[in-house]
């Protein structure tokens, strides 16, 4: 991947300027910004309201919770990342590092302790809190949990464990929403050191995605273990069709460390350990990673292609930032958060469909593999990827297949959630937006006697 603009500069020197700019366009420099607000939502939920109601400050809880709680988090997060990048990425990856291990320490805490814990233990310190600090109004609010859901229509039968393949086919396409994270900072790994050996690829991202599973479900036993299968499942419900006591606090996995341990000061010390340093690095992570970094990169090589104004690509202050596109970034991120943390127009079902945006990115730039070593045979072979022909090949014809059935469900089960009618027209004015802005840009241009068909014909340097 070319540092600057990832998928872009394959999809417009391969596939067409016009078909690569109008795939990218909507999702890097659009629903990407919109993402530090959706990604907000979960760490609000899951991490700092969590931590305010164990402290006992509930109405803090409560209000993180709300559209105003959304949107003073998103723009701080907004803040903190712009500051962090905006000293240059050696900043911003001094901050990670220290980020990342303690959110480390505090995942394999959390692993350690729901496989100790046991669910006697964590039913009476659930029904405590709920009492005395949420203010529930009986000490059965773990055993109500589980009658809501079964009262209120949660079949019995999913309360269970079931290792019925073909029944769960159908929660990959919900899966892909969490397994398609690490693909998204695929347009930022021209950023790492000794991107251009295939080995080093192949190892930094197995290195990223096989950890990342393993502890995924050292966690999810652990909390079947601790937790219990039925009643994780139950508090879901709950919180989702807001019914029971469930209701009253977010699901929040890393809260359940608090239950497992109980009220005392040193699993209140540990459990804030755990919420805080993983706030800390998934904020560090949002707003620059799903913001300024992605967005940026993409916005200077539309630039550097004479399809943007030349301000985006102009690297400002000493520590060479591309100012200009970080403050674009900020301006549509807090726009959007704004729109969506009060659903205004009812904006919140706008961006539903925005994954499929991103996924079709992917699919495009799947297909540029395949083609790639017949349009451009020297590019190719110059690579050290051409020893591997055959298997990117394959790897890409797989993912095609893959998204294919994905987006076939996605678009005919409403389940998923994800097949508005109304984020389907929001999202395709914005495919007609970036196809006007090419065609805008292309004719100015040409007025300038610059011809922009000559440079798609080339990779640019880096």
């Amino acid at each position: 991947m070319p540092r600057a603009g990832g998928d872009y500069v394959w999809q417009t020197r391969l596939l067409g300027p016009l078909i690569g700019f109008m795939s990218v366009f909507p999702g890097w420099l659009l629903c990407l910004p919109m993402w530090i607000t959706l990604n907000t939502v979960a760490y609000c939920q899951q991490l700092i309201a969590p931590l305010f109601y164990m402290l006992g400050y509930v109405s803090a809880g409560n209000f993180i919770l709300t559209g105003a709680g959304l949107f003073t988090i998103t723009v701080f997060t907004l803040v903190y990342s712009f500051i962090t990048c905006g000293f240059g990425m050696k900043w911003y990856a001094r901050i990670q590092k220290p980020a990342f291990i303690v959110a480390g320490i505090g995942l394999l805490l959390a692993i350690l302790i729901f496989w100790v814990g046991n669910p006697t233990t964590l039913a009476a310190n659930y029904n405590s809190f709920f009492q005395n600090v949420l203010g529930y109004s009986t000490p059965t609010a773990y055993q109500d949990v589980l009658k809501t859901a079964v009262n209120n229509g949660f079949p019995a039968s999913d309360l269970s464990l079931n290792w019925n393949v073909s029944s769960a086919f159908p929660l990959l396409p919900l899966l892909v929403f969490y397994g398609m994270w690490p693909v998204w900072g695929a347009p930022m790994y021209g950023e790492v050191r000794g991107a251009s050996s295939v080995k080093n690829a192949i190892v930094s991202t197995m290195m990223a995605n096989v950890p990342l599973n393993i502890a995924f479900i050292l966690v999810l036993t652990g909390l079947w273990k601790s937790v219990t299968y039925p009643f994780y499942e139950a508090m879901n419900y709950g919180w989702w069709m807001a019914k029971g006591p469930a209701a009253l606090m977010s699901p929040s996995v890393p809260m359940m460390t608090y239950f497992v341990l109980g009220p005392t000061t040193l699993s209140v010390v540990i459990t804030a350990f755990i919420l805080v340093g993983n706030t800390w690095a998934w904020i560090h992570t949002n707003g620059a990673g799903n913001g300024y970094l992605l967005v940026s990169r993409g916005m200077f090589a539309m630039s550097f292609d004479r399809m943007l104004p030349s301000t985006f690509a102009k690297l400002s202050t000493k520590y060479r930032i591309p100012l200009v596109s970080f403050i674009w970034t900020a301006v549509i991120a807090a726009v959007f958060s704004y729109l969506y943390s009060f659903n205004i127009g009812n904006f919140a079902v706008a961006f539903l469909d925005a994954t499929f945006t991103l996924v079709i990115v992917f699919v495009l730039t799947a297909i540029c593999v395949i083609i790639l070593p017949y349009i451009k045979p020297k590019l190719w072979e110059s690579s050290a990827a051409s020893k591997y022909t055959k298997l990117f090949q394959v790897s890409a014809v797989i993912f095609i297949i893959y998204a294919a059935i994905i987006c076939y469900y996605w678009i005919v089960d409403p389940l998923y959630g994800v097949n508005s009618t109304v984020s389907a027209i929001f999202l395709a004015i914005l495919y007609v937006v970036g196809a006007i802005v090419y065609i805008s840009f292309k004719y100015y241009r040409k007025q300038q006697g610059i011809d922009v068909s000559k440079i798609f014909q080339e990779i640019p340097s880096e």
